[in-house]
């Protein structure tokens, strides 16, 4: 499922997700400015999960990660990219 990655309420990417077993397998992408260090959240059944640091590859700013079903649950997920200082 292919899902838009936010910021400040601006559509910035998107997010792949794929089942692959028990786990989540996220591929995002994003463009950002770099001037500010930016992770990426996820959230699912009311629990915000972070993803890490977005890391420049080319002209986009990308998260590679897996994380257990478990944790976000079966339902609609939202991805923000955020400060990183940011709580």
């Amino acid at each position: 499922m292919e899902y838009g990655i936010l910021m400040g309420g601006q559509s910035i990417g998107n997010a792949r997700v794929e089942k692959e077993g028990l786990y989540y397998k996220i591929s995002a992408k994003c463009r950002l400015s770099g001037t500010v260090v930016c992770k990426l959240t996820v959230t699912g059944s009311g629990h915000t999960e972070d993803l890490g640091i977005l890391v420049p590859e080319g002209s986009w700013f990308v998260v590679h990660t897996k994380v257990p079903m478990k944790r976000l649950g079966d339902g609609e997920l939202g991805f923000r990219a955020v400060p990183r200082h940011t709580e």
